[in-house]
């Protein structure tokens, strides 16, 4: 792609689009540079050395850093049963055989997590952070069976920006760059005229290699970004971040991995370096819900965790996939506070737990499209039901508390608890009458 703030017209096979377009890739092999299809170029393998002891003496766990490594980049991994790809820590130095474009990846990922700001996109040219600037930019159109590309070039040339088309994907999918636009906006956003603009068609757009992209809403949906996020206002602890990514699930459009509908993922480096793999338009939407949060934290009235009665006796409702609660109740039992519970030998118990049957959930996962659920109704202090969110987490994880290392692990389902940005998502303040 060249820089032209004119969109000229050219025939698909002068329209300059990049490699992914064509569905071809490049690799380096003794200094030569091939340039081969995609899965030609996922067939070449090699092992490199990656020292993360810079990011062990500030404070990143190994075991985040590996499985940060392995789900926010699009390598297939032999743990997981898709591909040939390994990873091996050994001392500081993490060794990974991948693909030359996954190492790629990496490379972007821990520069990003050396230095990163509020939002910083891994692998991605200088060029894109003018382009989300120039996005802002105010437009006006009024096109009445305009051709797409006059639509387009127009709206480009007021904003002074690079758009192209393309080609490739938008003929896949049979629309024609002449296809006729009928629309009228006046100073608004470039970004906002481009969507309603293109929404009729499903057309939307992405930043690539330096440009915006018109696509398809498929190939924009299947196009996924890495991005590391500075929230640690918001994930002080791993308690909040718990509580954060429950809340990004939940209060954004994206699919999940997680939550069985999707790859989209989300796992923290260490407490607030929030990694998210996720569409253009979602890590959009994820900046301005985590700007929400943060203008709403500064307007609430401080509260002196100090004051907080952490022997405050609540009642809370844990969902989970129902062939966990059996097991996770004795687990309960016998290692947060044993003493407390209510039963035949210590009847004056404070503690106490009730199983229900809850709404099955649909999981795409072939054999079983259903899961069953359950509700655990815990009745314990705050300070134990506070030891109940991290166990919960745990037992469904492992000892790091974020995404399973295998793909499609199950969510917490609406589970009670936890917190972050002192107070928001915290345990509630009085007990539930």
């Amino acid at each position: 792609y060249c820089k032209s703030p004119v969109i000229p017209y050219y025939p698909v096979s002068r329209n300059r689009p990049g490699l992914d377009t064509l569905q071809l890739a490049w690799f380096m092999e003794n200094k030569i540079l091939y340039i081969t299809t995609k899965l030609k170029a996922d067939e070449v393998m090699e092992t490199v050395p990656h020292n993360l002891a810079e990011f062990f003496d500030n404070g990143f766990k190994p075991e985040a850093m590996t499985q940060t490594i392995m789900m926010e980049t699009s390598g297939l991994w032999e743990e997981d049963g898709d591909g040939e790809g390994h990873l091996i820590l050994l001392g500081d130095v993490v060794f990974l055989r991948q693909t030359q474009a996954v190492h790629r990846e990496v490379e972007g990922l821990l520069a990003a997590l050396r230095n990163h700001g509020r939002q910083t996109f891994t692998l991605e040219p200088v060029q894109h952070e003018t382009l989300r600037q120039n996005l802002e930019k105010l437009v006006s159109v009024d096109d009445k069976d305009t051709a797409l590309y006059v639509a387009v070039r127009e709206a480009a040339r007021q904003a002074d920006v690079d758009i192209r088309l393309d080609m490739a994907t938008l003929a896949n999918g049979g629309i024609s760059e002449r296809e006729p636009v009928t629309f009228r906006l006046a100073d608004q956003p470039l970004s906002i005229v481009l969507t309603a603009m293109l929404a009729k068609h499903q057309l939307t757009y992405l930043l690539q290699d330096g440009v915006i992209v018109i696509t398809t809403k498929l190939n924009a949906e299947e196009t996924m970004k890495t991005a590391v996020y500075d929230v640690r206002d918001l994930s002080r602890n791993d308690v909040e971040a718990v509580a954060l990514r429950r809340a990004v699930f939940s209060q954004t459009q994206g699919l999940w991995e997680e939550e069985g509908s999707g790859e989209g993922t989300i796992t923290f480096a260490k407490s607030g370096a929030m990694v998210v793999r996720q569409t253009e338009k979602v890590h959009a939407e994820l900046l301005t819900l985590l700007e929400n949060y943060r203008a709403a934290l500064k307007v609430s009235k401080p509260r002196d965790r100090d004051e907080v009665d952490r022997q405050e006796i609540l009642t809370l409702y844990y969902r989970l996939p129902t062939l966990m609660v059996g097991d996770l109740e004795i687990l309960i039992r016998k290692t947060i506070a044993p003493d407390s519970w209510q039963d035949i030998e210590q009847p004056q118990g404070i503690g106490s737990i009730a199983i229900a049957k809850s709404l099955p959930e649909m999981h795409d996962n072939g054999s079983a499209p259903y899961l069953d659920y359950s509700v655990m109704i815990i009745k314990q202090t705050r300070e134990n039901h506070e030891k109940i969110v991290l166990l919960n987490q745990k037992v469904q994880y492992g000892d790091y508390l974020t995404t399973p290392f295998s793909k499609g692990g199950m969510g917490m389902g609406g589970m009670g608890g936890g917190g972050f940005g002192g107070g928001m998502f915290s345990l509630p303040a009085k007990p539930d009458k």
